[in-house]
């Protein structure tokens, strides 16, 4: 194992330990490596407040700018520290529009999101990077005004978290209900094994996909990683873009491939 390797492992089995960051930051400055060093001091600083991020906080805009310099998995792996919270009150007029959004975000059953709703304030999502929590309340924006990004103060988990490499598709909300037909479940499994038939790298994850139930989803886990390095592995493997259309489908259909953290 490399001295990198080893200060990575270090902060990976002792995730709240900024100590750790700051040692791993002199070891890239050593380097030269000082955008990644300047991120991860960012990211200790924000997270020994204990308060509430303010994004608009000079600390907070800085790592924001620094994250699209820097490499997506290297970020999840060392910068997350953070949690989204809602906040009471919830309007209820944007409930369905809220409930549809957490889903994409956070991977929660309907059912899950209907309880969370009558039990804030909650944490929606946690063990991230600030850029992405920010993405999150900025999706959420519209029908959760009320929110707060945190620091991380105790893990929720002995067990890494997952990510997951899922296929969705759109569905409509009627009443709160998801509603998926049988027919655009069948078109999107169908136009996901042609992705897969593509390479034969990715061939053998054919063998993850569901047969059609009477119950249609609009999700299916495509394949899983405990770590980010085999995330990238497989989304370097799939060589597909983040969204797909099937217009010529019968109904027509539209969706996406995306990695979702899921707590494991």
């Amino acid at each position: 194992m490399s001295d990198e390797d080893a200060l990575i492992a270090g902060i990976r089995e002792h995730p709240l330990d900024d100590l750790r960051r700051l040692v791993y930051t002199d070891w890239l400055d050593e380097r030269g490596r000082s955008a990644e060093a300047e991120y991860l001091r960012l990211v200790a600083a924000l997270a020994d407040t204990g308060a509430p991020v303010d994004v608009e906080h000079p600390h907070a805009v800085r790592l924001l700018a620094l994250a699209n310099e820097l490499d997506e998995c290297w970020r999840e792996e060392l910068g997350s520290r953070f949690e989204v919270w809602i906040e009471p009150p919830l309007d209820r007029a944007r409930l369905i529009n809220f409930i549809k959004t957490a889903r994409e975000i956070s991977g929660l059953g309907i059912g899950e999101l209907q309880a969370f709703c009558y039990a804030l304030p909650k944490m929606l999502s946690g063990g991230l990077p600030l850029e992405e929590a920010v993405g999150q309340v900025q999706a959420l924006h519209q029908s959760a005004p009320r929110y707060r990004i945190l620091p991380v103060s105790e893990v929720h988990s002995q067990r890494p978290l997952r990510r997951d490499i899922v296929l969705c598709w759109q569905a409509d909300f009627q009443h709160g209900r998801l509603v998926t037909t049988a027919e655009q479940t069948r078109a999107a499994l169908t136009h996901l094994r042609q992705i897969l038939a593509r390479t034969p790298e990715t061939t053998s994850l054919s063998g993850s996909l569901p047969e059609m139930t009477e119950q249609a989803d609009w999700r299916v886990t495509l394949a899983t990683a405990q770590l980010p390095s085999e995330i990238a592995r497989w989304r370097k493997r799939l060589r597909v873009d983040d969204s797909f259309c099937g217009d010529t489908a019968d109904p027509p259909f539209s969706g996406w491939i995306r990695v979702q953290a899921v707590s494991s």
